[in-house]
């Protein structure tokens, strides 16, 4: 299974740069998105602070998320193959 994943701002950052990335997930199955946070925080450790702040939407729509292991809301967000992921960190300006 694969998803797309978009990171924005700080999260780009802490990835190196890249914007846009394709995910492959070790299963086929369904995947919650707190299995693709982990996923991706092994892979890029300096983004795992943003994500503690950072709004996560799937497929275009916010979901009410929090970085606890194993939060009940987190865990019933079941991802997809060819779900698309955006990861957008808190945004201040003046």
């Amino acid at each position: 299974m694969s998803v797309t994943v978009l990171y924005f701002a700080t999260a780009k950052d802490a990835v190196g740069g890249i914007a846009k990335e394709t995910i492959k997930l070790p299963s086929n199955q369904p995947m919650s998105i707190t299995d693709l946070l982990s996923v991706i925080s092994a892979k890029y450790p300096t983004l795992d602070p943003v994500l503690k702040s950072a709004m996560i939407a799937v497929n275009l729509e916010y979901v009410d998320i929090t970085r606890r292991p194993h939060d009940a809301a987190a865990e019933a967000v079941a991802l997809k193959s060819g779900d698309e992921v955006a990861i957008i960190p808190p945004v201040s300006g003046g």
